[in-house]
C-alpha cells in the first residue's frame, strides 16, 4: 500500500478512495494505515459466493497531508501475504495526464 501511495504522489494525485466490506479485515487494516472513514453504503455489494448484499465502508487518504509526518511518529510497513479486498481509485486535482 505504501508503494502504492507512492507511485500516486509522484503521479500527481492528492487524494485516493478506496472500499471494504464493512467487518472484514481489510476495514481495520484501512484504518491503522491512516485511511479516513467516510460511511457506510447498506447493501452495497454482493459476496463472492453470489450471496449478499454485504454493506461496504468508504475510505479516503489525502496524500498531501499523509505526506508530512507527525512529530514522534512512524508508519509501519505493510507486510507480504496481506489480502487486498477493494481497489483504490485515485482522483487527480491538479493534472490532467494518466497515472
Amino acid at each position: 500500500m505504501d508503494a502504492l501511495e507512492a507511485r500516486a504522489r509522484s503521479g500527481g494525485f492528492t487524494l485516493l478512495t478506496l472500499d471494504a466490506k464493512r467487518g472484514e479485515v481489510a476495514e481495520r487494516l484501512y484504518r491503522k494505515m491512516g485511511w479516513n472513514y467516510v460511511g457506510v453504503i447498506p447493501g452495497y455489494a454482493l459476496n463472492v459466493d453470489g450471496s449478499g448484499p454485504s454493506d461496504t465502508v468508504i475510505f479516503y487518504k489525502d496524500l498531501q497531508r499523509a505526506a508530512e509526518p507527525l512529530a514522534g511518529q512512524q508508519r509501519k510497513p505493510c507486510g507480504p501475504g496481506l489480502n487486498r479486498t477493494s481497489a483504490t481509485t485515485p482522483h487527480k486535482t491538479d493534472r490532467d495526464d494518466a497515472f
